[in-house]
């Protein structure tokens, strides 16, 4: 930021309002920052889509994105379905997230207007309609910008936060697995999530902030276990862009699992939990492979993000139940 510059400190609660009121504002010079810091409140639209739309416009723009504390790579959610679909598992990944990037990292773009999970919670589309064949074994759900528009659409409607469960139940005999890109907020997309699967993971960086993040997620795990879904569970963290050579990640990693087993033998829905042995470090072949639109598996298999993620995949196997289908969602 130079200098001089005069800032405009920018939050909101409903993106379309405030975006054409500030479009109208700029065009009509009726102020003109040289900068926009847009800072993301829990359930409302990410930073990085204003900031997008804004591009338009000569301006400098700094987002600043907040997400409840829990600090999570995105790769993480893709990478665990990716690995048992190598597996011979039939996998569904679907994308609860308005971002998409679970959607674009598969190389899948939802055209505007065509089904996405969007449509499917709105009951305009059915789940199959909306489900892309990404391999022999991996299909994917994808999402849409218009997701964002889903929880005040939904409002109102008689039991919205079963819709993914009921639509998932016409499928149950279709996948070994089902895993669920939740968004990062706690609203009616996540709730939808966590009704509707047996099993959370949490993908999460070793910093101070995510275990701020952590307590809060346990709550609404716990909530939503006691009146939507008592089959749910969290199953265990997985830490990623784990740096072994800093006190940070080894005092965060040991402080989750010393609170799990204070858990052990409470009921609650975290009494078995665990923190995976597998650490996916820092690696930049992971961050390269969704440009290509590729997974790490067929990208770089040999690199460091490959075997680490296998050995989560392998982790997870051994703990979910050795028949049935499972259902996993990723928070």
């Amino acid at each position: 930021m130079k200098p001089g510059s005069r800032c405009e400190l920018i939050t909101w609660e409903h993106f379309y309002e405030l975006s054409r009121k500030l479009v109208l504002a700029i065009n009509k010079a009726s102020f003109q920052p040289d900068v926009i810091i847009a800072i993301s409140r829990g359930g409302c639209i990410p930073a990085r889509i204003i900031c997008d739309y804004l591009d338009v416009f000569d301006l400098d723009v700094i987002k600043i994105e907040h997400y409840h504390g829990v600090h999570k790579e995105k790769s993480a959610v893709l990478r665990y379905p990716l690995s048992a679909e190598i597996s011979g598992k039939r996998v569904l990944l679907i994308d609860m997230d308005p971002q998409a990037h679970a959607t674009l990292h598969m190389g899948v773009e939802v055209a505007p207007g065509a089904a996405s999970i969007y449509e499917v919670l709105c009951g305009k589309s059915t789940l199959a309609e909306a489900t892309h064949s990404i391999d022999e074994n991996f299909c994917l759900v994808g999402s849409h910008l218009d997701l964002a528009a889903a929880e005040m659409e939904l409002f109102g409607v008689a039991e919205r936060d079963l819709i993914l469960r009921r639509r998932l139940a016409e499928h149950a005999q279709d996948y070994d697995y089902v895993v669920i890109d939740c968004p990062p907020s706690l609203g009616v997309l996540t709730i939808n999530a966590l009704a509707a699967v047996d099993e959370v993971i949490l993908p999460m960086q070793p910093h101070f902030l995510a275990l701020h993040g952590l307590s809060k997620l346990l709550q609404t795990i716990d909530l939503v276990a006691q009146r939507l879904n008592p089959r749910l569970k969290l199953t265990g963290v997985a830490f990623c862009m784990f740096d072994s050579g800093t006190r940070l990640a080894a005092e965060v990693s040991r402080d989750v699992a010393q609170f799990f087993d204070q858990s052990r033998g409470q009921s609650v829905p975290w009494s078995a939990a665990r923190v995976f042995a597998a650490r996916i470090r820092r690696n930049i072949r992971l961050a390269e492979a969704p440009s290509f639109g590729r997974s790490i598996f067929n990208y770089a298999p040999e690199s460091n993000g490959a075997i680490d993620y296998r050995q989560l995949a392998e982790e997870l196997a051994a703990c979910s139940p050795a028949a049935g289908d499972v259902s996993l969602a990723a928070a």
